[in-house]
């Protein structure tokens, strides 16, 4: 499923299904036994065309040549399963207004994190830049800031909560969560590749990238302190 879907979740559970998240999906993709449908029709009664004023969707059968097969393995190698501490946190950002959730749907070609000590970027939100000692450093934290986008006011709990589901959603956190466990030189050339970027830039972007993930995901990082 697609970032915006994780609502779905309790529903796949209480049957004894998988609830897996993939943040590079934006068709939908529905499979039945052999049957296979894809198009832009969200699983809800009016993507489906059950209420009124249903929407317009296009949802159709693929060609004959289409390997579903071969599709879902290429699927699921990139897709993640969302546990209930992440379900959790999904929940909690639900729970927000409308107007103080922020942009928590974010993709690789986006933004990954660039702030090396992400409580800089909370500094900064505060109004309180003059405690960021590098000028860099708070360069990053604005345009950290700029790609969240934010609204105004938040107290620090909605901060972290909004900048948490932020990081979930983002395609670049799940590559760096992929690769966890693979040997160092394994995982930068992977993010290396998929970035189109360099080692050296693929290496600080998982070393800043897992500050983060420690800070607001509350996971220890495997990365020796840098």
């Amino acid at each position: 499923m697609g970032a915006s879907d994780v609502e779905c979740r309790s529903l796949v559970v209480a049957r004894g299904g998988r609830f897996l998240l993939h943040q590079r999906l934006h068709a939908k993709y529905y499979r039945l036994g052999d049957a296979v449908l894809i198009g832009s029709a969200n699983l809800t009664a009016a993507g489906m065309g059950y209420s009124a004023p249903a929407n317009t969707e296009i949802l159709c059968a693929p060609s004959l040549t289409f390997d579903f097969a071969d599709f879902e393995r290429a699927l699921l190698a990139d897709a993640r399963e969302v546990d209930d501490t992440e379900f959790m946190r999904w929940q909690a950002i639900e729970r927000l207004p409308v107007t103080r959730r922020g942009n928590t749907e974010l993709t690789a070609d986006e933004w990954r994190p660039l702030t090396r000590e992400p409580i800089n970027v909370w500094l900064v939100y505060a109004g309180r830049a003059a405690a960021v000692v590098s000028a860099d450093e708070r360069t990053r934290a604005w345009q950290d800031l700029d790609a969240l986008q934010l609204p105004p006011g938040l107290d620090r709990p909605d901060f972290d909560t909004i900048v948490s589901a932020a990081l979930l959603s983002s395609a670049a956190v799940a590559d760096v969560l992929r690769v966890n466990g693979l040997p160092d030189e394994v995982a930068w050339t992977e993010l290396a590749i998929r970035w189109k970027t360099t080692r050296s830039v693929a290496q600080r972007s998982r070393e800043t990238a897992w500050n983060w993930i420690a800070t607001f995901l509350d996971m220890s990082s495997p990365l020796p302190p840098s």
